[in-house]
């Protein structure tokens, strides 16, 4: 039976805080009530994140817990390739969140509770806790945003983000395997398709470990690189909800 949430977790160099963050996620998704699976997403840690993966997988023996390793790709390619193990799975749902203790799952059930009448539910970082260099990238990315495509996203790279499976697969596969932040190329397409978005405010929490997956002092960088690839982004299909 497949299940009707599919949880994905990229991992990268996290063993500082994945323990917990996997505990305190499974301890709000058991609450819930919702038939889950999470998948976790090695993406070629060289720390002891895959050990400590392994332990978690096998000690879970209600088989919620599943886990893939790769060679490196970066998070947001890893993201991509979690979205398409959901669609596979035949989850109705995916949500994903970040293995840096930053996603706090006090704001799940009311997430979930939102999905009704909506195709994707982002949570909204309204308040960060991780440095004021972090909303100065979060407000450029908006900008840059607007600017490259016209899409009105306001928090496009947020990792809280539940998205039905239904029609999903097809935008995933339209963001090009070139693209670094390839959650925000999601968010474009999601929007561009006509997916109906809710959003629910959120404290992002500090890091808890780890390094960002983009530093500061990249982010210009990358913001070139970001607004090149989005103008090269192709258009989706619009999407009819019946």
């Amino acid at each position: 039976m497949s299940p009707e949430l599919f949880v994905i977790v990229p991992c990268f160099e996290e063993e500082q805080c994945l323990d917990s963050v996997l505990q305190e996620w499974s301890d709000e998704l058991d609450r819930t009530g919702v038939d889950y699976k999470v998948l976790l997403l090695d993406d070629g840690s060289t720390d002891g994140t895959a050990a400590l993966i392994s332990r978690w997988v096998q000690n879970r023996l209600d088989g919620r817990l599943t886990s893939i390793r790769h060679a490196n790709m970066g998070h947001g390619q890893t993201c991509l390739a979690g979205y398409r193990q959901a669609c596979l799975s035949g989850a109705a749902w995916v949500f994903q969140i970040d293995s840096d203790g930053q996603c706090d799952p006090a704001y799940f059930r009311e997430v979930w509770e939102r999905r009704e009448g909506h195709d994707v539910v982002y949570g909204h970082r309204l308040e960060r806790l991780d440095g004021w260099q972090r909303v100065l990238a979060s407000r450029l990315v908006r900008a840059v945003v607007r600017m490259a495509t016209g899409a009105r996203c306001f928090d496009a790279n947020v990792p809280y983000r539940l998205m039905t499976t239904h029609g999903l697969l097809p935008l995933v596969d339209s963001v090009p395997s070139s693209f670094a932040l390839a959650n925000i190329a999601l968010a474009v397409q999601l929007q561009r398709a006509g997916w109906r978005e809710a959003q629910v405010p959120i404290v992002f929490r500090p890091r808890a470990g780890g390094e960002p997956t983009v530093p500061l002092t990249r982010f210009a960088g990358k913001a070139l690189e970001l607004i090149y690839q989005l103008l090269l982004l192709p258009r989706p299909v619009l999407l009819v909800r019946r």
